[in-house]
């Protein structure tokens, strides 16, 4: 009975050892799988993203009071300035697919009493690939601007060394005479609703830029624009006269600051005067940038190659390069583009770029669609791989360059070459050879890319078509 039993424990311990052998090796195997699947589908190369500045911080309306200095000095803080949206170009991106749809600095904070300064915003770092281009795509809107002309915030800075007499001429769009006398309603009773409206703008728009303390009647000539600095005039006519952006990422740690963070407002010590020692207003801080821009990258490589589908693109390049793509026998293996380095003998490095495979009638969106083109149009060199085994393999070239010409007119007259793979695998390919190249524009080089058999001559032809064409853009 005990021999029955101890067999039994050995049986289950067994079994129990086998089973956990076996979920572990599922679970390694399900996450490499994963983990290799999720890099090839995470490939983003287009971004719409809205970018805003952190928001300037209030200054603070306060005053020293102390037992024995019941009416002492302005002493509130300034507000702390927005953080910037900066973009860097890194050479160790890949993607954009780490690139949110929103993106906000740091808003910097209020100022307090006891002239204690806000502290500003933490800009945002933002890491693009290199090859990445930035434009701007539609313009911001401005709430608080409403109203303003885009030309009264640099009157209010010149009128300011003006006389007290020329103060109407600040801005025009704040005479709310003018405005209520241009257009002059027929009946009293719409008169009077205009006057309200105006003067319920004019008391926004002024709330807008101030802090006022609380329950004290301020003068309205101490609003005006002349009166606010002429960085906080500045910063507003430039939010009013925001010129779209554009900017190409072409080498690595390049940076460009994308949306400036907001100006901080001033405590009112700022407005202490002679004639006005209590000041009971600030400034209120203003909101940072705001861009809705789209991110395209271009992967920057030497070498392009294009090729229709499972002609061996993706063998060529893991056979030549460091770069490993999948490889299997069916058409539209590789998905996403991938780059791949040549260390030649001079310590040189040639980059080639291995893009999806392209269909006649690829300009209709057949296929996988010209998208992954923009990857070689920066393309110095254009590497055309054939098939080489296929009935008259000179027809693939033809419907690759009329698909290149229909993408962007002008791409097939970079340097090229033909690399014709496949050269071993059927007896008709030496004939498609010798009768391709009596009438062949561009060299010729078969290859197999299979066997890695004369691929040393590819290479050469290539450092020397790379090494020319440096010589003719410098």
């Amino acid at each position: 009975m005990i021999d029955i039993i101890t067999s039994c424990f050995v049986i289950y311990g067994f079994l129990f050892i086998e089973f956990n052998m076996f979920a572990m090796n599922l679970c390694i195997r399900n996450v490499q799988l994963g983990s290799f699947f999720g890099q090839g589908g995470n490939f983003v190369d287009y971004r719409r993203v809205a970018v805003h500045g952190g928001s300037g911080g209030s200054g603070c309306v306060c005053f020293q009071r102390e037992r024995h200095l019941p009416r002492g000095p302005p002493n509130g803080g300034n507000g702390g300035a927005g953080g910037s949206v900066i973009f860097v170009a890194d050479k160790n991106e890949s993607s954009l697919y780490s690139i949110p749809s929103k993106i906000s600095a740091q808003s910097g904070t209020r100022g307090k009493g006891k002239d204690m300064n806000g502290i500003k915003g933490k800009d945002m770092i933002v890491r693009v690939p290199v090859g990445t281009i930035l434009r701007e795509i539609a313009p911001p809107s401005y709430e608080f601007l409403n109203g303003y002309d885009a030309d009264s915030f640099i009157s209010g800075s010149k009128n300011r060394k003006k006389n007290s007499k020329n103060v109407s001429e600040v801005s025009p769009d704040l005479d709310l005479n003018s405005q209520v006398n241009s257009k002059i309603p027929k009946s009293a009773l719409e008169r009077m609703h205009a006057e309200i409206e105006a003067e319920r703008k004019e008391a926004l728009k002024t709330a807008s830029l101030y802090n006022f303390y609380p329950s004290k009647v301020i003068d309205p000539q101490r609003t005006d624009l002349q009166n606010l600095p002429e960085e906080y005039l500045a910063y507003l006519h430039e939010l009013s006269n925001q010129a779209p952006l554009t900017h190409d990422f072409d080498t690595d740690g390049q940076s460009l600051s994308v949306a400036h963070g907001g100006f901080g407002g001033y405590g009112n010590p700022h407005f202490a005067s002679s004639t006005n020692r209590s000041p009971y207003i600030a400034l209120n801080g203003l909101p940072g940038q705001m861009r809705f821009i789209e991110l395209e990258l271009k992967t920057i490589a030497d070498v392009g190659l294009v090729g229709l589908p499972n002609v061996g693109k993706s063998t060529f390049i893991s056979a030549v390069t460091n770069a490993h793509p999948e490889i299997a026998n069916y058409p539209f293996t590789t998905l996403n583009p991938y780059i791949g380095t040549i260390t030649l003998n001079n310590f040189e490095k040639l980059t080639i770029a291995d893009i999806p495979g392209i269909v006649q009638g690829a300009h209709m969106n057949k296929g996988l669609g010209l998208s992954f083109l923009r990857h070689i149009e920066r393309s110095s060199i254009l590497a055309y791989v054939i098939d080489l085994s296929l009935p008259s393999p000179w027809s693939q070239l033809n419907t690759l360059r009329s698909e290149l010409e229909f993408y962007k007119p002008g791409l097939t007259k970079k340097p090229s070459i033909v690399i014709a793979n496949k050269a071993d695998l059927s007896l008709s390919a030496k004939p498609n050879y010798l009768n391709w190249v009596k009438f062949s524009d561009i060299p010729i080089i078969p290859v197999s890319s299979k066997n890695s058999k004369n691929l040393t001559k590819v290479i050469h032809t290539l450092a020397n078509l790379s090494k020319t064409s440096k010589k003719s853009s410098s």
